[in-house]
């Protein structure tokens, strides 16, 4: 529940455009990992990280300034598709970073690879496609 709200929160008031980011600038969020992040192996689970990606998803929007572009033409982001694939765990209070980049586009969606990261080690990867709703 607490990354529903952290997503919510974002959503409504985004962080700041950095100015000069370019379409293909790598857009880094950090993160910490809370108890409401854990399953029951006291481990982050896949559907977390899925939350966790879609906060670093909005935040990549928002440094490229098209948070207001989005809420203007009434869109927003939807997953058409995604795989990840998961080398070392997240547990209670470490801190992360999720590092989002756009990797292309075609008509119908945008291609968007995300690493998470801990202490300079490979935690994860996602790639996706995301489109406008």
């Amino acid at each position: 529940m607490s990354r529903q709200l952290h997503l919510a929160r974002l959503t409504a008031r985004p962080r700041a455009a950095i100015p000069g980011q370019g379409l293909f600038d790598p857009s880094v969020t950090h993160l910490r990992v809370h108890p409401g992040d854990l399953d029951v192996f006291r481990h982050v689970n896949n559907g977390v990280y899925l939350q966790m990606m879609d906060v670093a998803r909005t935040n990549l929007i928002a440094d490229l300034g098209g948070s207001a572009l989005l809420r203007e033409r009434g869109w927003y982001p939807v997953v058409a598709s995604s795989t990840v694939s998961y080398k070392r765990s997240l547990r209670l209070w470490q801190r992360f970073t999720i590092t989002s980049r756009v990797l292309g586009w075609d008509p119908r969606v945008v291609y968007v690879e995300q690493e998470f990261t801990r202490a300079g080690q490979h935690v994860a990867r996602a790639r996706g496609r995301k489109r406008p709703t």
